[in-house]
């Protein structure tokens, strides 16, 4: 079934439990991250038991869909001919808990070590600092590719932030592109800072780009995690990916 062609209840419960009743043919090995993923998919379906939710015909634009981020699980409503993003609706989220360094470590059988490196070179976008120490969303996975797969929003500011060149204000949305290589064949990322409400810029202007070396680039990740005027959002993903997402 395609999380996008959800019309009314039913579909979305039904959904739900085929899902669970799939889980065991994918994943046999005991592991406490995925049975906690499988415990909040349970929790859902039992919240969605209890609302009322309308129906939509087969020929409408809008319907339901199953989403999640490294933070949790998502019921919205949208009109899925459009890709843009104003047209999804949150009607229920079900968040993880977030966990010390250690907890985490716990959780996925590394060391506080591993997990204290994925924060120092940023890899763990949903980590924040709550006082001086870090805390990480029971759900959040370190990040391997080497672009990040979502936007930082900047909210609240007493004053601009700076780093380096780059000049943050309230209201921009911070985007990190791919890497490429400099001339000296040295890796480089290019951080795009936008203004406006996010994917819609404000005007022809409305974006400014840097280029940031790796070792600038980890120091500006750990710049925008560490301040709690700046939120990190991710892009949804199924929630086929998000369950079999692997350590």
């Amino acid at each position: 079934m395609n999380e996008k062609c959800l019309k009314n209840k039913e579909d979305v419960l039904n959904f739900l439990s085929k899902v669970l009743d799939n889980i065991e043919n994918f994943y046999t090995l005991p592991n406490k991250f995925f049975e906690r993923r499988k415990e909040t998919i349970v929790d859902m379906k039992t919240v969605l038991e209890k609302l009322d939710l309308p129906n939509f015909p087969d020929s409408s634009d809008w319907g339901y869909q199953i989403a999640a981020t490294g933070r949790g699980i998502y019921l919205n409503l949208g009109n899925y001919r459009s890709e843009n993003y104003i047209s999804r609706y949150n009607l229920l989220s079900l968040i993880g808990t977030d966990l010390t360094i250690d907890e985490y470590a716990a959780m996925h059988d590394i060391s506080s070590t591993i997990v204290r490196k994925h924060i120092n070179f940023g890899r763990l976008p949903y980590a924040y600092k709550a006082g001086s120490s870090w805390m990480i969303p029971e759900f959040s996975q370190p990040i391997r590719t080497e672009k990040l797969p979502g936007w930082f929003c900047v909210n609240n500011l007493r004053e601009d932030m700076i780093f380096g060149n780059i000049i943050l204000k309230n209201n921009n949305w911070i985007t990190i592109e791919n890497v490429k290589r400099n001339n000296d064949n040295k890796k480089e990322f290019t951080i795009q800072v936008h203004s406006g409400i996010y994917g819609v810029e404000s005007n022809v202007e409305g974006k400014i780009e840097h280029i940031l070396t790796v070792e600038n680039m980890n120091k500006f990740i750990i710049f925008l995690l560490s301040e709690p005027h700046i939120s990190y959002h991710s892009n949804d993903m199924g929630l086929g990916a998000w369950l079999y997402q692997r350590d």
